[in-house]
């Protein structure tokens, strides 16, 4: 891998593992700028991180070991491999298949449970793994409240001679408490243009704009959130210009090293209709109109 600037390499895992790296000292103090202090939530174990900042910090590794050694959470947004292999012949620069993308994983939940004691779960799948999904949840004591239905507004995949598959899933689940939301009472379909295939740097990757509404939902400033399958980083980057505390585990080191340079960006605006949005709870929640059915809105 290229190497990462100094201002925020903290250390590298070596070989997939959660590992120290050599030296001596805390490395991720070391690392940290002048005047940055962590938030108790997410300095979080005894696991070197990958990389950390005030707000947020990313684990290489594999997230069945690393979630159960994680303090507690209060919102987990994951969209792990979904079993399909897929990659696509469309593209001019393709991406390697994803690690572990050939069955539907469940096991991870195991380290889950052992870090929300009450919190929130969205769960992406597509429509071959949806029911996989709910099962998982339901397995692991996880009241399924809803399904959302994510639009993506252009068709992607698939063989060319059938219909175009346009959407996937969002399990959304809770854990000792009943469904709660921030602002209003959205619909379930939530329409929002898919991240364009020359701009992806990564295979699965969900738009900003998603991400940010999901955290926004379904958290308070300061109130942590997981992402288990990190991959490049969009769901950190979003909690954290909303100024939730977030913690990514990613297994493959390519793409800890994009999510790192993606947290190390100032800012970042989202893009809604044909004007630009800065990034805050009341400027995502007055966009609900493009996020779901209008006729669902009450």
């Amino acid at each position: 891998m290229s190497e990462l600037s100094p201002e925020y390499r903290v250390g590298v895992a070596a070989h997939g593992s959660c590992a120290p790296a050599h030296g001596s000292g805390n490395p991720a103090a070391a690392a940290r700028h002048d005047g940055e202090t962590l938030s108790r939530d997410a300095d979080i174990s005894p696991l070197t991180p990958y990389y950390q900042d005030a707000l947020c910090t990313i684990y290489h590794g594999d997230c069945n070991d690393v979630l159960p050694k994680l303090k507690k959470i209060d919102l987990v947004i994951a969209d792990p491999p979904y079993g399909v292999q897929y990659r696509s012949n469309h593209r001019q620069s393709k991406f390697n298949f994803i690690a572990g993308d050939d069955t539907y994983p469940s096991e991870w939940l195991d380290g889950v449970n052992k870090i929300v004691e009450r919190g929130t779960i969205y769960l992406f799948c597509n429509e071959a793994s949806l029911g996989d999904a709910q099962r998982a949840l339901a397995k692991h004591k996880w009241s399924s409240n809803r399904l959302l239905i994510w639009d993506k507004q252009s068709t992607s995949g698939g063989n060319l001679a059938n219909y175009g598959q346009r959407t996937e899933y969002v399990c959304y689940g809770t854990k000792m408490f009943a469904p709660k939301l921030n602002g209003s009472r959205d619909g379930n379909l939530i329409s929002i243009p898919r991240v364009r295939p020359q701009d992806l740097t990564h295979p699965a990757e969900k738009p900003y704009l998603l991400m940010a509404y999901l955290v926004m939902k379904s958290t308070n400033p300061g109130e942590v959130v997981c992402d288990p399958f990190c991959g490049s980083g969009v769901v950190l980057k979003a909690a954290k210009d909303l100024g939730r505390p977030a913690v990514g585990i990613e297994l493959e080191e390519h793409y800890c090293e994009i999510a790192a340079r993606r947290l190390s960006q100032e800012s970042f605006n989202f893009t809604g209709g044909d004007a630009d949005f800065g990034v805050t709870d009341s400027n995502i929640s007055s966009q609900a109109e493009l996020l779901v059915s209008p006729n669902d809105v009450i």
